[in-house]
Parts: structure tokens; sequence; C-alpha cells
């Protein structure tokens, strides 16, 4: 985590990487990999990791508004929309209004 909130994200995500090939489950660790991957440009291995955090509901809001983040990075807009569309549903949701100011400016 020291690599991480340095900024380090190239060591950040090596060091990530093995502790969860260890600990596997550990879903908070794999949002944390997830945006350091979106913040080098491993879009492919950041929607992997943010997939894998969704799986805890303590991550799980966090894992979906960065996935719809990094689909925006992506120019996959559609993609971006549809977990938009989700988060904008949801009234518990802490990015529901963000989600409908963005999709607002989609369309």
């Amino acid at each position: 985590m020291n690599a991480y909130n340095q900024q380090d994200y190239q060591t950040a995500i090596e060091t990530l990487n093995e502790y969860l090939e260890l600990v596997p489950t550990d879903y908070g660790i794999a949002l944390y990999l997830g945006i350091a991957q979106m913040e080098i440009g491993k879009n492919s291995e950041a929607v992997v990791s943010f997939t894998m955090a969704q799986k805890d509901i303590k991550f799980a809001q966090q894992a979906q508004w960065y996935q719809a983040l990094l689909y925006l990075k992506m120019n996959e807009t559609s993609k971006a929309q549809e977990v938009l569309n989700e988060i904008s549903t949801n009234n518990s949701h802490y990015q529901q209004q963000k989600a409908i100011q963005l999709l607002d400016k989609l369309n």
C-alpha cells in the first residue's frame, strides 16, 4: 500500500498481485489493484480486478463506479452507460447523482 499511496502504481501492481496470489479473496486489495491498473493504462486487467472486487458487498459500489469510469476512459460508451444505468437506479449507491449527471452528458 505504500507504493500505491506514493502513486508508484507499477510497483503497487506487482506487490498487490503477489498478495492476491496468497489471498485471492481479498476483494479490497482487488479494488486497489484495479485503480492502480487503471492509472497506468492496464485497462483490461483493471476490468478483471473491478469485477472481482464487486464480489464483496463492502467494495461492490466503489468497484462498480470505477468500472464505469474505466469504460468511459476506454471509449466503451455502451458498457459505461450500462453500468451507470445500474448505479443511477440504485437509491443507496453513493455515486447515484454523479451517475445520473454522466448519463445526461452521454445522451
